[in-house]
């Protein structure tokens, strides 16, 4: 069975937060490398908030499909 995770992160700037979010990404990717196979990425994608409530958000996503052994 195909299953997709995804990783988030806020930064000051949309770099930092992309890094972050595929950092995390690559952490849980090494730290499941014996449970998961055929890991595949699917989104990275950046993103900045322009509304009143979050004026100055940059986000980070990085989404990955894989199976479970």
């Amino acid at each position: 069975m195909i299953q997709c995770k995804v990783f988030t992160a806020e930064g000051n700037s949309i770099e930092t937060a992309t890094k972050q979010a595929v950092d995390k990404m690559n952490q849980w990717l090494g730290e499941n490398e014996q449970t998961i196979k055929n890991p595949r990425i699917v989104s990275v994608t950046a993103a900045s908030s322009s509304s009143n409530i979050w004026p100055s958000d940059k986000f980070g996503i990085a989404a990955i499909e894989y199976q479970t052994m």
